[in-house]
This record gives C-alpha cells, structure tokens and sequence, in this order.
C-alpha cells in the first residue's frame, strides 16, 4: 500500500488530488491518500480536517504529489527540498492522456485530462501539464515548468526551466525558450525567448458599442 501526500492545499491541489485518485485508480494501484500539506502564502481550499502545514518531516516514507501552481511558491520549495521531492515523487498522469511513441518523462510530472505528447519528445521534472495541453513531436520541455490549459506547441521546440504559460498560449514550431519566463494568457510566441522576461502578446482587447436595434 502506498501512502501519498499532497504538497498543496489550494484549489489546484484539490484539481490535481482528483487527476491523481482517477490515474491510480485506473492503474488498479493500491494506495492511500494522506491528505494535503499546506505550504505557507497559499490559499486553503482543502477540507481542514485532512490538511497539515508543510513539514518535510511529516513525509517520512510516504509518496509525494508536488501542486503548487504559484511559480514562486514552487521556486521556493524545490530550492530547499529539491532532493527530498526526487526521492519521493511520482508521475500523475490522466487516463485519457495520449503518449506518442517514443516520448520520455520525468520524475514528479502531473499531466492533466486530454493532454498530447508528441513522438520522440522529452519532458524533465516536476512540470505541470494542465488540460487539453499539446506538446509537439521531438520538443524538449525541462523542469518545473506549468503549462496552463489550452497550451500548444509546435514539434522541436526547446523550453528550460521554471517557466509559467497562462491559458491558452502558443509556441510556433522550432522555438527556444530559456528559463523563468512569465508568458500571459492567450500569448502567440514566434520568435526566441531569453530567460527571466514576462512576456505578452502586443494585441490587445477591443470592445465596442452595439448597434441598438431599432
């Protein structure tokens, strides 16, 4: 029986608790659910009846499942437990999630409902895949990134580490992305991208006057 903990108690610890229990389940892994480690600058939306601070110690022996989807929360934590966390993760994938052949992953990855990785790509640790993201053939994606929902990208892309993609953002193919950059919602990326940048698409929303009808 393993037991799992959840470090993260907001409202994406409880999304990514669920795509957990569905993927085990699935498995026919037998497993016991610890509950949530709240880490400190977080929101709780956890049943505070299964929730705890974050204590590396309360880990003991147990599996861990990493959600915190605030990027300098999880900056944080992986500078100080980086080691810990390699020893005691484990890969969250949905069940509807489709693996073209040839692709390899990580230790520590959750990847969301309806998700595509492409033949012959790669993805490090502890990245965040969220749902109906597509990440194409022969692209590399390297650690702790979050890749929020409705994310594409093209075949041979290159992303480092720690960034963060809003919704709906998209990587033309052939792109190289350095580390640490903050990419808004809905940004179309066409062009390299150095590292420690925010980055947002030049358009932007216009909203006009109805004509009244008559």
């Amino acid at each position: 029986m393993t037991e799992i903990w959840v470090v993260g108690a907001s409202k994406f610890a409880l999304d990514v608790s669920g795509i957990m229990e569905a993927a085990l389940e699935h498995a026919g892994a037998a497993y016991t659910h610890r509950g949530f480690l709240w880490v400190e600058g977080e929101e709780m939306a956890a049943d505070p009846a299964l929730t705890h601070p974050f204590d590396v110690a309360t880990l003991g022996s147990s599996k861990v499942v990493v959600a915190v989807s605030d990027p300098r929360l999880r900056a944080r934590l992986f500078a100080q437990y980086d080691e810990v966390f390699r020893l005691a993760a484990i890969n969250v994938i949905h069940p509807s999630v489709l693996l073209a052949k040839g692709c390899r992953i990580g230790v520590g990855n959750i990847i969301g409902p309806q998700c595509y990785i492409g033949s012959n790509s790669k993805l490090g640790d502890f990245n965040v895949l969220n749902y109906q993201v597509g990440f194409g053939h022969h692209s590399q994606l390297g650690d702790s990134n979050f890749l929020a929902p409705g994310f594409q990208c093209g075949n041979t892309v290159n992303i480092g580490n720690g960034n963060f993609f809003g919704l709906s953002c998209t990587v033309g193919p052939g792109i190289v992305i350095g580390n640490n950059n903050r990419f808004q919602a809905g940004t179309i990326v066409t062009q390299p991208i150095a590292s420690n940048l925010l980055c947002f698409s030049s358009e932007r929303l216009k909203a006009v006057q109805q004509p009244q009808e008559v």
